[in-house]
């Protein structure tokens, strides 16, 4: 296994898309890494790649660390485990997660508005009528 820290380093929330730079793909389909990006994400020589796209709405290749998608699988099954061992259901992760998400709208008054909005809004459409 890894360590905890290392997963949290890895699943990071406030992920923020970059611009390195561009490349050009070469005849036998070769492309070279800004250098900033190397450096960055510690690439080297020799280092494998995983390559996956999206060819829906947008098209887009992603490049992984072979070593960052076998930390993002055994997170996975750290996942599995634990809510195995809890005995709880995904579904009912999945309410108690967004019970949590509603309690902090709630605390910092976005629901209010919503309500609010949602009523004023309402309003208007009874009076065109």
């Amino acid at each position: 296994m890894y360590d905890y820290a290392v997963r949290c380093d890895f699943v990071d929330a406030k992920c923020k898309m970059k611009c390195y730079g561009s490349t050009t793909v070469g005849e036998r389909g070769q492309i070279v890494l800004p250098v900033e990006a190397r450096k960055l994400f510690e690439i080297e020589p020799g280092d494998k790649l995983i390559v996956m796209g999206v060819n829906k709405g947008f098209q887009s290749v992603v490049l992984m660390k072979s070593e960052a998608v076998t930390k993002m699988f055994e997170h996975m099954l750290d996942v599995e485990k634990t809510i195995k061992e809890g005995g709880k259901s995904l579904e009912k992760m999945q309410k108690e997660s967004l019970k949590g998400i509603d309690n902090v709208l709630k605390e910092r008054g976005f629901i209010g508005r919503k309500k609010k909005a949602e009523k004023a809004k309402g309003k208007k459409a009874i009076r065109k009528k």
